[in-house]
């Protein structure tokens, strides 16, 4: 029956993979993600008296692509001999939190067809995890009428406590978690099992692995 503890182990290890993830997607959502892009600068774009480091010359998702898919060391070469490395900075550049995001996951006045369209401009849900809550957007939606759900502050304009914040986040994992099962189980099953689980020795589930 829905929503006993008892499962397959192979069932439990997928559902604690899953919230690691979703747990992880969320703090990207919330906080951003530092280094987190790893885009070049266009050599076809860019020239050495017009670029700047802080423009918008860089690969789009279809240029990175093709950039990408050739070898790395020619690349490299090509970028040295184009450019002076002191006006070129190709690091790694630090990706924005979306505040407008986490906000249409975690209010309880989020209509599934808002959540879907929110959450498409997401640069965080993507593939796999993006598919599944697009989804299983009305049984998100609907998860968040859960006794459980942390419902601090939600409803007081500017009273979003951090602590409240990560409450939601947890939670919201777990219900995500289970619904990313080949054989989805309910939001009130996933967030049970999860929250019964024993910690043993080797434990690879969220808390354990704190911080992520």
């Amino acid at each position: 029956m829905a929503g006993r503890p008892k499962r397959n182990p192979a069932v439990m290890q997928a559902l604690i993979a899953h919230e690691f993830w979703w747990a992880v997607i969320f703090a990207r959502i919330r906080f951003g993600m530092r280094d987190g892009d790893d885009s070049m600068p266009d050599p076809k774009r860019a020239t050495k008296w017009r670029y700047l480091p802080k423009s918008k010359l860089w690969l789009n998702v279809e240029t990175k692509r093709q950039f990408w898919a050739k070898d790395w060391e020619t690349n490299a070469k090509e970028i040295e001999t184009d450019f002076d490395e002191n006006v070129v900075t190709a690091e790694p550049r630090d990706l924005p939190p979306e505040p407008n995001v986490w906000r249409a996951l975690t209010s309880l006045r989020t209509k599934p067809a808002e959540l879907r369209r929110i959450c498409k401009q997401s640069q965080y849900l993507t593939g796999f995890y993006l598919s599944v809550l697009v989804s299983h957007a009305t049984k998100f939606c609907d998860s968040k009428r859960g006794k459980r759900y942390p419902h601090a502050g939600l409803m007081v304009r500017g009273q979003r406590r951090p602590s409240s914040e990560d409450k939601r986040a947890d939670y919201l994992a777990r219900v995500m978690a289970g619904l990313s099962l080949r054989k989805p189980l309910s939001p009130a099953t996933a967030v049970d099992l999860l929250r019964r689980l024993k910690h043993d020795k080797g434990c690879g589930c969220l808390r354990c692995h704190r911080p992520l």
